[in-house]
C-alpha cells in the first residue's frame, strides 16, 4: 500500500459514548471465519510429512480462465523456510467490478486509480509481528504488481460476492527465493544480513543492480546491501534509470522513510546523505575502489524500488585523457602566443621603417 492510502492494518473500532476505541486484530482472529481456498503451500517438510512442496508453481481462482462462482470468499497461504522469502507474480487479472462489467456495454477497462467499493477483491497480507498488514487491495481488470512477503508468511485473501459470466479470475506465480528477487551480484548472505550483494570488478567492470522485488513492490521490514569492490585505482560510478523510495527528506525514522544509503566505507559516510522519494537521474561515484549501497523498508508503506546501472573505471586512464587534453589545450594557447609575439614584432620593424 502507498503512502498515499489508507492505514495498513487490520483494525476493529468499538465507539462508546462518542469515544472511539482502536482494537488491533491478530491475523488467527481475523483469518479464523475465511475458509482455504485450497491446501496451505509450503516450502518444507513438516513433522507428519514426507516431501516438500515446489519451490515454485501457480494457482489461481476456482474455474480459471471461466468465471469463478459468486459467493465465494477464501484465502490462500503460503509458508515459506527461515530463509525463504514468498514472491507473487500475477500472469492474468480479471475480477468483477460494477464499473467494467456492465451487462449492456460488456467488459471495459476502468482506470487504476478508481476504488474497489462494490467490487470482487483480492487483498494481500503480509505478517508484522503476528498481526496481518495489508499490502493492497486488487479488483478490476489491472495486473496487480508482483508482491514479496517481509518474512515466512503471506496470506490472499479473494472476496468474491458477485462474479460475471464476463470475468476470468485470475492466475499467478509463486516461488519461495532466497535471493530477494534480486538477479544480479554475488549474494553473500549471512545470518544478520541475509540480503548482501557482492559487485567485483574482476568478474564484471558493469552492469544492473535493482531493489527487491523490482519491478513489483519491495518488501516491507528489509534491509539490503550492494557491495562494489574495484582494483587498486578504480573507482565506481552509479547512474539511477529508475527511483522511487517511499519516504520525506530527510529519509529518517521521524518520518517514517524508507531510503536508500550511500558510503565510501562499511559505517555511515557523512558526505552523502540518505536519498528517498521519487528522483530523476540520480548519478553516484566512489572516491575509491570500495563503495557501499544499502536499501532500507520498514514495516509501513511500500513502493515500486530502484534500478540503477554501475561502471568501474580506472582513475589512472581518467587522468591521462584530462592530461591530453590540458597538454592539447596548452599547446593551442602556446602557438598562438607565439603567432601573437611575432605579429607584434612586425607592427614594430613597419614603424621604425618608416620613421
Amino acid at each position: 500500500m502507498m503512502r498515499s492510502t489508507v492505514r495498513i492494518q487490520v483494525w476493529m473500532i468499538l465507539a462508546f459514548a462518542g469515544t472511539s476505541l482502536v482494537l488491533e486484530v491478530s491475523a488467527e482472529s481475523y483469518l479464523s471465519n475465511v475458509s482455504q481456498c485450497g491446501n496451505i503451500i509450503k516450502s518444507y517438510v513438516g513433522k507428519n510429512e514426507s516431501f516438500p512442496d515446489a519451490k515454485n508453481g501457480t494457482f489461481s481462482s476456482l474455474n480459471h480462465p471461466h468465471p469463478y462462482p459468486s459467493k465465494t470468499h477464501c484465502r490462500y497461504d503460503f509458508i515459506a523456510a527461515s530463509d525463504e522469502r514468498i514472491q507473487i507474480v500475477f500472469t492474468d487479472f480479471n475480477l468483477y467490478h460494477p464499473d467494467e462489467n456492465n451487462p449492456r456495454e460488456g467488459p471495459q477497462k476502468i482506470d487504476k486509480s478508481r476504488d474497489c467499493g462494490g467490487s470482487d477483491v483480492l487483498s494481500t497480507f503480509v505478517y508484522i509481528n503476528n498481526q496481518l498488514a495489508r499490502i493492497d487491495d486488487y479488483c478490476g481488470s489491472n495486473t496487480p504488481l508482483a508482491a514479496m512477503s517481509n518474512g515466512r508468511k503471506l496470506t490472499l485473501e479473494f472476496n468474491a460476492p458477485h462474479s460475471s459470466r464476463y470475468v476470468r479470475g485470475f492466475n499467478a506465480i509463486f516461488a519461495f527465493v532466497k535471493d530477494f528477487g534480486i538477479r544480479t551480484g554475488r549474494q553473500n548472505s549471512t545470518e544478520k544480513y541475509p540480503c548482501t550483494f557482492i559487485f567485483n570488478s574482476s568478474e564484471t567492470s558493469n552492469g544492473t543492480f535493482t531493489s527487491p522485488n523490482y519491478p513489483g513492490l519491495y518488501p516491507r521490514n528489509t534491509e539490503c546491501h550492494y557491495l562494489f569492490y574495484g582494483r587498486d585505482g578504480e573507482y565506481v560510478e552509479l547512474y539511477f534509470t529508475y527511483f522511487h523510495i517511499d519516504g520525506v527528506q530527510p529519509c529518517d525514522e521521524e518520518s517514517h522513510s524508507d531510503y536508500v544509503e550511500f558510503s565510501n566505507y562499511m559505517p555511515v559516510d557523512r558526505k552523502f546523505d540518505r536519498q528517498c522519494g521519487t528522483i530523476k537521474d540520480l548519478k553516484m561515484k566512489s572516491d575509491r575502489k570500495f563503495f557501499r549501497v544499502t536499501f532500507r523498508s520498514n514495516d509501513r508503506y511500500d513502493a515500486t524500488g530502484f534500478h540503477a546501472t554501475y561502471q568501474f573505471n580506472n582513475v589512472a586512464n581518467h587522468l591521462t585523457i584530462r592530461n591530453v587534453r590540458s597538454q592539447a589545450f596548452d599547446g593551442k594557447k602556446a602557438t598562438l602566443t607565439f603567432i601573437f609575439i611575432a605579429h607584434i614584432t612586425t607592427i614594430i620593424t613597419e614603424i621604425v621603417l618608416l620613421t
